[in-house]
């Protein structure tokens, strides 16, 4: 509680998360319901995904589209709102593939006008079980 309103909280709370869970990528974006998202800490993407990624590719991000339609804080898994097409998407061959994430916990924190911060815990390798997102909603 000491954290909340101080600079460092957000990224306190990421390593709160990443404490928790098995990962293989923390990050920290900020989606809005009035522009693209935006990568808040650094991640060590490569550059020509990150490009493809905020010339359009954002537009078919399962999370971009849920923050879009519902714009409420909660806790889902990329596996859980991913449409069924998302795997042979150019966001998954373009985008996923070349980052290697197979799975992600995205943590939509309450929004500031019309954005969320929100925390992102990758996994290159298999899908986050029920009980690993019963532990980050608990968080």
């Amino acid at each position: 509680m000491q954290l909340v309103g101080r600079s460092d909280f957000y990224a306190a709370m990421l390593d709160l998360v990443g404490r928790e869970v098995r990962h293989d990528l923390l990050a920290l974006a900020r989606y809005s319901r009035v522009a693209p998202p935006d990568f808040i800490a650094p991640i060590d993407f490569d550059e020509a995904a990150k490009q493809r990624y905020f010339e359009g590719l954002y537009l078919f991000d399962p999370f971009y589209r849920l923050w879009q339609d519902r714009g409420a804080p909660g806790v889902v898994t990329l596996k859980t709102v991913a449409p069924p097409d998302l795997w042979s998407s150019p966001y998954a061959t373009q985008f996923l593939r070349d980052v290697r994430i197979s799975d992600e916990v995205c943590i939509f924190l309450p929004p500031v006008g019309v954005a969320s911060v929100t925390l992102i815990v990758d996994r290159a390798r298999g899908h986050f079980t029920p009980a690993e997102r019963r532990r980050v909603n608990l968080l």
